[in-house]
């Protein structure tokens, strides 16, 4: 892909999976089969590594993936809500967790290419993986309010972010960084159907 190029017109090849083994196609058609070797298990494992909050917290992409579902579960979502929840970021062990302030940066300086790369690359891992696309609303909601635990378990002041409370009867689980627990917990939560 040439500098300056457009990722809807031309795609992006990203090398991915275990041994980079895969090669992930992204473009603008969503059913294009040449990402269909990539595997939900490999994918789910790989989330159990990537940091959030750009790598500054102990938390995992699949971990808050985990709480995500789990608060769509409590707000009464449907199975297809939850097993979506479960992978609405799994997109990120292609291009990492970038925290909220600074996508609102990059919005506040005109540039929408960020938000385009996520909007495909989620959009294709929902194609793929049978989950619901666009997210629905309470996937949005449980991501804010999880997003508001995590802040301030990591001391981060969130007056002013916006954020939704979290429900008191919410619990939060927490996972060791890189460890299987956090995969295993979020395999089960999106059935094998795929």
């Amino acid at each position: 892909m040439s500098a300056g190029s457009d990722p809807t017109t031309d795609g992006l090849s990203l090398v991915v999976g275990e041994g980079l083994g895969h090669r992930w196609w992204l473009g603008a058609d969503p059913d294009d089969r040449r990402n269909a070797g990539l595997d939900l298990v490999e994918v789910v494992f790989a989330a159990g590594g990537v940091r959030r909050w750009s790598g500054w917290s102990d938390i995992s992409v699949a971990a808050h993936s985990v709480n995500v579902a789990r608060y769509v579960r409590l707000l009464g979502g449907t199975e297809a809500e939850i097993r979506t929840a479960a992978g609405h970021d799994l997109h990120e062990v292609l291009i990492c967790d970038v925290p909220r302030p600074v996508k609102q940066w990059l919005r506040n300086q005109g540039s929408t290419g960020f938000d385009r790369l996520e909007d495909l690359t989620a959009a294709a891992f929902a194609h793929q993986f049978d989950w619901l696309w666009p997210h629905p609303e309470i996937v949005h909601l449980a991501d804010s309010v999880i997003c508001g635990v995590e802040a301030t378990a990591l001391g981060r002041d969130i007056t002013g972010w916006g954020l939704p409370p979290v429900l008191p009867d919410f619990s939060w689980w927490r996972a060791p960084l890189g460890g299987a627990s956090a995969a295993a917990a979020l395999l089960e939560l999106i059935p094998r159907s795929w």
